[in-house]
Order: C-alpha cells, then sequence, then structure tokens
C-alpha cells in the first residue's frame, strides 16, 4: 500500500502513538485509526495528509488558519473532516489525541 519512505514514516505516526483506545486499521483503501467503532483518522498516501474527525467549530479553525480544506470525497463536503495538508507531526498528533478524546465521550 505505501509507496515511499514519506508514507511509511506517516503511518508510524499512528504506532508510535500508542493510544491504547485506539487500533490501526483499513478502510476505504487508507491506513486509519479507529476509537469506539468508529473512524477517527486516516493517512491519505497520495499527498501526505491526514484526514481526520473533529468539531465543525475546528474543523472551520483550522481551515481558516492554512491548515488543510475540507475532506470531501465525491465533492461531498464533511463539515467534521478535515484533511490536513500540512506535514506537521506535533500538530498530528495533538489532533489526533483530540479526536481519539471525542469518540470515547460519544459513548
Amino acid at each position: 500500500m505505501f509507496e515511499d519512505s514519506h508514507s511509511i514514516l506517516l503511518a508510524e505516526l499512528f504506532d508510535a502513538l500508542q493510544i491504547e483506545e485506539l487500533r490501526r486499521c483499513d478502510a476505504f483503501g487508507l491506513p486509519c485509526l479507529r476509537g469506539n467503532d468508529q473512524i477517527v483518522a486516516a493517512l491519505n498516501p497520495k499527498n501526505h495528509s491526514l484526514i481526520i474527525k473533529l468539531p465543525a467549530h475546528k474543523v472551520r479553525y483550522l481551515i481558516a488558519e492554512g491548515w488543510g480544506q475540507y475532506f470531501s470525497p465525491g465533492d461531498q463536503i464533511h463539515p467534521n473532516w478535515i484533511e490536513i495538508t500540512h506535514t506537521e507531526p506535533r500538530l498530528w498528533v495533538e489532533l489526533i489525541r483530540e479526536a481519539s478524546r471525542l469518540a470515547h465521550a460519544s459513548c
């Protein structure tokens, strides 16, 4: 699935987080993290981006700050999903942890 060392590095980020509540899986042909029986984050190896589910207000904020764009498969915007296009590991870790907390709070 992964074609270059950068993509492998991104996938290793998922493993390095060691968030016990999250499990690696594959969905839609992408490596993902699942928590509370829902996808919370995915990696897009084609453009080295992080796709993540967050509250709509946080997604709007991150887009306004220039960190990414709405994740819109099939030209359908999902207000709670953002594709982070900047490779900033600390931001990614923070956002994945936040998404994990939100997934488990919705139990």
